[in-house]
């Protein structure tokens, strides 16, 4: 596959989009699993200790395999090295080094920049919702470095493929995501076999014995992390495991949610057009490419989790398809119209890619900010965590999901939190959703686990809605509320303070629709998605006498949820004040 452009102008286009990538990414620390992580980390490097129990939540005697034992390791050092703001940094330049080694890997494979322009930035930006604090970025980098030496052995020296030896160990004690080496291996020697069916030459067989020799050794390399064959557990299981994750955990674990192609306009048109291109090119495909391509979009189709990995993999595949088509329209002569077009090509690319980046990354831009490293503070409950220690408040704690691993990064070894984001009791799991739901059995709950203090978040991440917990802790008259700031709420069970301590730090109860509504804000800054902080916003505002206000958010509310999920409440509340304020909407 040849080359039609080597334009020094296209390659400091790609070089600008790997900037920008960096600038994207290079954001606040906003997950909530990296603060477990982070206590994991801390934990294995200060005892020289593998976990194998759940040790910081009260399911502490549950069995538990930290697959991303190495990650937690390397993210707390890279912590006390530079803080926050150093995995951020982390998180920044794992991302940009995926994108620039799947750019190399096209470029191997005889793509132009001007190719690689117009596929890289539009696919890479598909990705965004994986540029989290997570150690899914080396799986990332591992697809990545699979494309990469496969690309260099396959078009210069097979011995490369010996380098994915070491990249299996490593992704291996890395992420469990590394169980995605194998079908990749098996990609390639689907691809190896079939070219050999093709072609029947030396270098084929000897391509298909290496990569059976690299397969069989980096399989045992696999295997060497402190759980032995885990990876081997989880493979057989691999294709079901959004559907054996059930739908208890999918509630908070959205991306383990079967993928609905009307929400992902881009990949169903990429699993459109994508074949379209390979049968445009059907004389030079690749066939261990057309294998990876197929594989990786059966997929994004099964699981929302795996399409970063489609999309990062686009950014290798796609442009020597796209070089191949340009070199073929190139040599029809004839057409004076076609070659004044392929003239173009280059402005073409360049405005194509800018047109698709910026409605792309303007959304981007908004939530995960540019080039701002550090921690997003009001996700998390810091000064909460101070008030616990200072005050000594009694254990056990009761917290919210989300902040499970904040708080035991914080509170361990003085607390072990309720359930966090890597929960292994499932019977753990479901106490803590009855509980954050505000369901009748939550007092039952709180007596079994002898919880006096629970630290609450109290709207949903995903669509802003308030939990019930926090309803029915304001509510009960065993309760108290003694901590109500920025993102947090705390409750103490009144019989386990005395009462000259909740005389100086009992807060009135109003607080809590404080901090509701100053969260609703903050919540609907990052994501207008959580829709249910509209109607949170709206209720408040009624109860302060603030009626327009209050018709406003509620007709944003109904505007943004269908019919059949929206609240009767809602509705009546819209409904009784429209003959006030609708003329007014109507106008506007």
């Amino acid at each position: 596959m040849r080359t039609f452009s080597g334009n020094s102008f296209g390659l400091v286009l790609v070089l600008i989009s790997l900037l920008t990538v960096f600038g994207l990414t290079l954001t606040e620390v906003f997950s909530f699993d990296i603060f477990w992580q982070l206590q994991s980390g801390k934990y294995m490097w200060e005892t020289g200790s593998i976990l194998r129990q759940d040790t910081f939540s009260l399911a502490s005697e549950v069995g538990r395999i930290e697959h991303c034992w190495l990650h937690d390791v390397v993210v707390y050092l890279v912590w006390k090295l530079g803080g926050y703001p150093g995995i951020s940094f982390l998180k920044a330049g794992l991302v940009t080094l995926t994108a620039a080694l799947l750019m190399m890997a096209a470029r191997i494979r005889g793509a132009s920049w001007w190719a690689i322009l117009a596929v890289a930035p539009w696919a890479l930006l598909q990705t965004r919702g994986g540029w989290q604090e997570r150690p899914q970025l080396w799986t990332f980098l591992g697809v990545a470095l699979f494309l990469y030496l496969y690309a260099k052995a396959r078009t210069s020296n097979l011995k490369f493929l010996w380098f994915l030896v070491p990249v299996t160990l490593l992704w291996a004690n890395l992420h469990g995501g590394a169980v995605l080496a194998f079908p990749l291996f098996l990609a390639f020697f689907v691809g190896e076999l079939l070219h050999f069916g093709v072609n029947r030459n030396e270098r084929s067989a000897k391509g298909l014995y290496l990569l059976l020799a690299v397969s069989a050794v980096a399989g045992a390399a696999a295997c060497l992390t402190p759980y032995g064959a885990h990876l081997f557990d989880i493979l057989p299981k691999a294709s079901s495991l959004g559907a054996s994750s059930g739908v208890v955990d999918q509630v908070y674990n959205q991306d383990w949610r079967n993928t609905d192609l009307s929400g992902w306009p881009n990949l169903k048109w990429s699993l459109v057009g994508i074949p379209v291109l390979f049968l445009l090119n059907w004389r030079s495909i690749r066939w261990a490419e057309l294998c990876v391509w197929g594989g990786l979009a059966i997929m994004s189709l099964k699981l929302e989790r795996h399409q970063p990995i489609y999309f990062f993999a686009l950014v290798a595949l796609l442009p020597p398809y796209l070089t191949l088509l340009g070199e073929r329209l190139s040599r029809i002569k004839e057409n004076a119209g076609l070659q004044f077009a392929l003239r173009l090509r280059p402005l073409a690319a360049i405005a194509v890619t800018i047109t698709l980046c910026w409605v792309t990354a303007s959304s981007s831009f908004g939530f995960f900010g540019f080039f701002e490293p550090g921690l997003r503070s009001f996700r998390y409950p810091d000064k909460a965590a101070s008030f616990v220690l200072e005050q000594q408040l009694p254990g056990n704690l009761f917290n919210s999901y989300e902040w499970g691993g904040f708080l035991m990064w914080r509170l361990f070894p003085d607390y072990k939190v309720f359930f966090d984001g890597r929960q292994i009791s499932r019977a753990l799991f479901q106490d803590g959703l009855d509980v954050s739901y505000g369901k009748a059995n939550w007092q039952e709950v709180f007596a079994r686990h002898a919880v006096k203090t629970a630290v609450i978040l109290p709207l949903s991440t995903d669509n802003g809605g308030r939990f019930g917990v926090v309803n029915v802790l304001r509510d009960s008259p065993d309760w108290a509320l003694v901590y109500a700031e920025a993102s947090t709420l705390v409750f103490v069970k009144r019989s386990e303070v005395s009462a000259s301590w909740l005389l100086e730090y009992e807060r009135p109860n109003t607080m809590v629709d404080d901090v509701v509504f100053e969260l609703a804000g903050l919540f609907l800054e990052e994501s207008p998605a959580r829709y249910r902080a509209h109607w949170e916003l709206a209720k408040i505002n009624y109860s302060r006498e603030l009626y327009r206000e209050a018709f406003v958010e509620t007709h944003t509310y109904l505007s943004a949820i269908p019919l059949d999920r929206q609240l009767k409440a809602a509705q009546n509340l819209y409904r009784s004040l429209y003959p006030i304020y609708g003329k007014e909407l109507d106008e506007l």
